[in-house]
């Protein structure tokens, strides 16, 4: 059995397959999105789909809070944060309540009242610890 060695890639460029659309490391290692997560808030919280999420807590009507699975470097990463409306012509609102290095806070509204919601996404985009 042969043994694995782990390997380093290390470039300066991007480039696609026809040697063009260059793009430098220095913009997509730190513009690049280190956390996602969908979820759905409605009756018992369910993760869909993430990225670097180990759990996501519910902490009452419309107020979740993703963990990190690898924390980010400090709190200044910007978490964006989106959900399906659920009443017609809703006026709503998302509240990042708090953002640390190892979880954040969303908060739903709709029409001023908190708010569960089946379909609830954010991503994370920051430096990793």
């Amino acid at each position: 059995r042969p043994s694995i060695m782990a390997s380093e890639l290390r470039v300066n460029t991007l480039k696609d397959a026809a040697g063009n659309n260059s793009i430098a490391m220095s913009t997509v290692a730190p513009g690049s999105t280190k956390a996602f997560i969908r979820l759905n808030g409605t009756s018992t919280l369910a993760i869909n789909k993430s990225l670097n999420h180990s759990s996501c807590t519910d902490n009452g009507t419309g107020n979740y809070s993703p963990q990190f699975s690898s924390n980010f470097s400090d709190v200044n990463s910007a978490v964006t944060c989106s959900k399906k409306n659920q009443s017609s012509n809703a006026s709503f609102g998302i509240n990042n309540a708090s953002v640390a290095t190892s979880n954040f806070n969303m908060q739903l509204y709709e029409n001023n009242a908190a708010v569960d919601s089946d379909t609830v996404s954010a991503k994370t985009v920051g430096d990793l610890a």
